[in-house]
């Protein structure tokens, strides 16, 4: 996750409208010009590494029967935040898409993140240790809506060569 910047603005005088009006069109601006894009931010080298590129049309992708409800499942969550938040509820939604390689799992991501208007992290397991994982997200930016994509979860506890002698990462067992 990038640095966050802080400008701080000091007005001479009673009237706070200059800075308000600038404040109101620089936000407009910010949200027009970003409407189109969707925000992906990749854990690599210990720290989120943010990108931004065009959305992804929700129909360029092809859900199986049975799954077309998940976009209405994950609005309606995304309306509940509150209510988790008055109930002392953690506030998260797992969804697992499975599948073999090359057969969409992390489009069909982007393109609901992209329809939902939200970004998207992406954590890939191989290589990360139990605490390297909860560095990265702990990292995250939890001010806000984003889907957490993890990649490679069928590879926890596979040996990728013979010089690895055990896995990195543990599952709770």
């Amino acid at each position: 996750l990038t640095a966050r910047e802080t400008i701080t603005i000091r007005v001479f005088g009673r009237s706070r409208t200059i800075v308000s009006n600038l404040l109101d069109e620089s936000r407009y601006l910010f949200e027009t010009v970003d409407k189109d894009l969707l925000t992906i931010s990749r854990h690599q080298w210990g720290s989120w590494q943010k990108r931004r590129k065009q959305k992804r049309p929700i129909e360029s992708i092809f859900f199986p029967p049975g799954t077309e409800g998940i976009i209405k499942d994950m609005q309606m969550f995304i309306q509940q935040q509150e209510w988790y938040r008055k109930m002392g509820i953690p506030y998260r939604r797992g969804y697992l898409f499975h599948g073999p390689p090359g057969t969409g799992k992390s489009s069909a991501a982007e393109a609901l993140a992209s329809e939902l208007h939200i970004p998207i992290y992406v954590l890939n397991l191989a290589g990360l240790t139990d605490s390297s994982l909860e560095g990265a997200i702990a990292s995250m930016d939890h001010d806000s809506i984003a889907i957490l994509l993890i990649e490679d979860v069928d590879t926890v506890g596979l040996q990728r060569d013979a010089t690895i002698d055990k896995q990195r990462i543990s599952l709770g067992t």
